[in-house]
């Protein structure tokens, strides 16, 4: 069960619909509970909702999958970090491609072929 009181704290302390849906992402995990937690909280019709889901992805990814990766790739060269991404079971191709292209300032032709070239 989703303790909502919690979220509506969150949401009359100022906090945006996308701020929020990070925050919840962390601790519910799927979308269907996602989007009903957002609707309720904010009074959104279900598109509205699910805008907030495509934006909050975004707000995610920048707060809670990003961090580590890039104080990983601080503390290795460049091919010790791909090799190190390429092995992570957690994450996804396009997120191994999003990870590398925020830290390596890199294009996305440049990212899939560094992560393409490089052996397992």
């Amino acid at each position: 069960m989703i303790q909502i009181t919690r979220y509506r704290q969150l949401q009359e302390s100022g906090i945006t619909p996308e701020e929020l849906y990070a925050i919840a992402k962390n601790d519910l995990g799927d979308t269907p509970r996602l989007l009903w937690l957002i609707r309720n909280v904010f009074g959104l019709s279900l598109s509205e909702a699910r805008e907030v889901v495509r934006k909050g992805n975004d707000v995610y990814f920048q707060q809670y999958v990003l961090p580590p990766y890039i104080t990983m790739r601080k503390a290795m060269d460049e091919c010790a970090f791909i090799h190190a991404l390429k092995s992570d079971e957690t994450i996804g191709d396009i997120e191994r491609v999003k990870i590398l292209m925020a830290v390596s300032r890199t294009s996305l032709a440049s990212a899939k072929r560094k992560l393409l070239s490089q052996n397992s």
